[in-house]
């Protein structure tokens, strides 16, 4: 399988750009979260569908492609492993 930049694919590539000021800069993160890849794609199905009229809609069937495209599973794993060194700097 091509990676792009380091990830599955460029879908993932593109959901972690979009993803990850948005994750951290929306939402609080607890001390013992683990981010899950539901949480992740709810937040991109949000911020894809927000301004889009989901009728029968060209833009509805491009988005939902790309979204079955997206390796959340990766995205989550980067994001707790993120989020775990994070909190050891904290203690140092």
């Amino acid at each position: 399988m091509t990676k792009y930049n380091g990830w599955t694919n460029y879908e993932t590539w593109l959901a972690n750009v979009y993803l990850g000021d948005a994750y951290y800069q929306n939402y609080d993160v607890e001390d013992d979260e683990v981010v899950s890849a539901k949480i992740l794609k709810d937040i991109l199905e949000e911020m894809l569908f927000q301004d889009i009229d989901v009728k029968n809609n060209i833009l509805n069937d491009v988005a939902n492609s790309f979204l079955s495209s997206v390796n959340f599973h990766e995205l989550a794993k980067d994001y707790n492993e993120e989020l775990e060194n994070h909190k050891k700097m904290e203690i140092v």
